[in-house]
C-alpha cells in the first residue's frame, strides 16, 4: 500500500503497480479496431480506461473544426479520470491508433474502489497533479522558447516515450 510520501511515478500516465492492479480489478476489457473512438469529445464521464495493447491517439477539436493532437498513449497508461473527478464533459477524444485492447474501468466501480480505499485516490490525485505540472511547463516553453528548440524538444520526448 502506497503511504503518504510515495514519489509521483514516473509516467505522467501510470499509476503505482498495486493501485493498477486494484483498478484493473474492477474493469472490463473492450476492443476496438483502428480510429474506433474510446470516448468522443463533450461525452459524460462513465468511466476511467487503461490501454492493455496498442496505441490510442488523443486529439482536441476548436469551434470551428480544427482538429489538434495532444498525444498518444501506450501499454499502461490510464486515462480518463478528471472528468469523473469534476463531473464535467471531456474535452478531448481518443481513438485507436491501431487494434486496441483497453480496461474500462465504470464510473460505479471507480467510486466504490475510492470509497474502500483513499490511497487509490491520493495515487490518482498525484498523477493529475504530475500532468498539471507538465502543462504548466509547456504553457511556459510555449511562451519563453523559440519554436525550433520547442520542436526540437517535443521530438525528443516523442522518441523516448
Amino acid at each position: 500500500m502506497s503511504g503518504p510520501f510515495t514519489a509521483v511515478p514516473s509516467s505522467l500516465w501510470s499509476l503505482p503497480p498495486e493501485v493498477d492492479a486494484r483498478l484493473l480489478q474492477g474493469a472490463r476489457v473492450k476492443r476496438l479496431v483502428k480510429s474506433e473512438a474510446v470516448f468522443p469529445q463533450g461525452s459524460e464521464p462513465l468511466g476511467m480506461f487503461r490501454v492493455i495493447r496498442g496505441t490510442l491517439r488523443v486529439n482536441s477539436q476548436s469551434a470551428s473544426g480544427r482538429p489538434l493532437f495532444l498525444t498518444s498513449l501506450g501499454v499502461g497508461d490510464w486515462f480518463g479520470e478528471v472528468p469523473l473527478l469534476d463531473g464535467l464533459p471531456r474535452t478531448y477524444d481518443v481513438r485507436a491508433s491501431s487494434s486496441v485492447e483497453v480496461a474500462v474501468l465504470p464510473a460505479s466501480a471507480f467510486w466504490q474502489i475510492i470509497e474502500e480505499r483513499p490511497d487509490v485516490l491520493l495515487a490518482i490525485t498525484r498523477l493529475v497533479c504530475s500532468r498539471y505540472r507538465m502543462a504548466l511547463d509547456w504553457a511556459a516553453s510555449a511562451i519563453l522558447t523559440p519554436l525550433p528548440v520547442r520542436l526540437a524538444m517535443r521530438l525528443a520526448a516523442m522518441i523516448h516515450r
